[in-house]
């Protein structure tokens, strides 16, 4: 779990224009980065509120508290305004979420959280590839942040953490090492609890719009288990040979995006996003003027936009 060097450095290196690389799966990572910046005071985050529970998980490992920010249903983006009004709220660190591989403008975001009183996590989880207006998405925050886990663009295994700035590399491998790691066992516990539990608490929730949001609460105890996947060193060459020929590999998920674009348009669905510059990770598309009735943000899961949409693996 050091900076890296070597064939995984170099590619990162190459493919992001970030100079200092952390080999580190996304989530601990996240956690790593918050706590090195947090030191010992308070925190609050800004992230987008369709983020998996993994992200949510890692603020809460590094102590800090998520503000969660509502998405435009046309892109799945975070607007400006949002941004604006988690940091008048007091959130001093910003989670970018490149939502289905539609590049957001991180630096937009990055002028409502400027340097040095603030930080912005430029999360290309879902975006490899993906470029906005102003640059490659996971290369225009403080720390870029590249997973290669199951089901990304690229799925051999790990991620990795990339910074412009060496003092928040180090001071961010050190807080990596006071985190830990845990035994595959609880790993895999960890996991099977929080999706049991979830289908519980969906199955209420479809019991009627009266349904109560308890069963939510709690999901996320012990869950921190699950963050901490050992780094396994295999996964550095497989990373950069993925990498060289991941060009092609976008070109086709493009192409194939483009495919199901015409399918969901003839069958009155509108694309989220999928514009000329997204990397498309989920192909999702939504009903043609479906519009939000609630705020899932600011109200919780209950008021989850009525847009009947889906999402489907560009990749097949």
């Amino acid at each position: 779990m050091s900076v890296a060097d070597g064939p995984l450095a170099d590619a990162l290196r190459a493919f992001a224009g970030l100079e200092h690389v952390l080999p580190v799966g996304r989530s601990l990572g996240i956690a790593a980065v918050l706590l090195a910046f947090r030191g010992e005071r308070a925190l609050t985050v800004a992230v987008s509120a369709a983020v998996c529970q993994d992200v949510i998980a890692a603020i809460i490992l590094a102590g800090a508290s998520p503000i969660l920010c509502d998405v435009e249903i046309e892109t799945g983006l975070v607007p400006r305004s949002e941004w604006i009004r988690a940091w008048a709220s007091s959130a001093r660190a910003a989670i970018v979420v490149h939502l289905y591989g539609n590049a957001a403008e991180t630096s937009e975001v990055r002028r409502i959280f400027p340097a040095p009183d603030c930080l912005v996590l430029d999360d290309a989880a879902q975006a490899l590839g993906a470029r906005s207006s102003t640059g490659l998405a996971g290369a225009e925050g403080d720390v870029g942040i590249y997973s290669f886990g199951p089901t990304k663009h690229l799925e051999v295994g790990g991620g990795a953490l990339c910074f412009s700035d060496a003092g928040l590399a180090a001071e961010s491998r050190r807080a990596l090492a006071s985190l830990g790691v845990s035994p595959a066992s609880e790993v895999q516990e960890a996991q099977r609890r929080f999706r049991t539990g979830l289908n519980v608490a969906r199955e209420a929730l479809r019991a009627g719009p009266h349904a109560e949001n308890r069963p939510f609460a709690g999901l996320l105890t012990g869950y921190e288990a699950a963050l901490r996947v050992e780094w396994r060193p295999e996964w550095g060459s497989l990373i950069a040979t993925a990498l060289r020929d991941f060009p092609e590999a976008l070109d086709r998920r493009r192409e194939k995006a483009a495919a199901w674009g015409t399918i969901a348009l003839s069958a009155g669905l509108v694309p989220v996003g999928m514009g000329l510059g997204s990397a498309p990770w989920r192909f999702a598309c939504r009903l043609l003027g479906a519009s939000p009735v609630g705020s899932l943000a600011r109200t919780g899961p209950r008021s989850t936009p009525s847009v009947s949409a889906f999402a489907r693996r560009a990749s097949t």
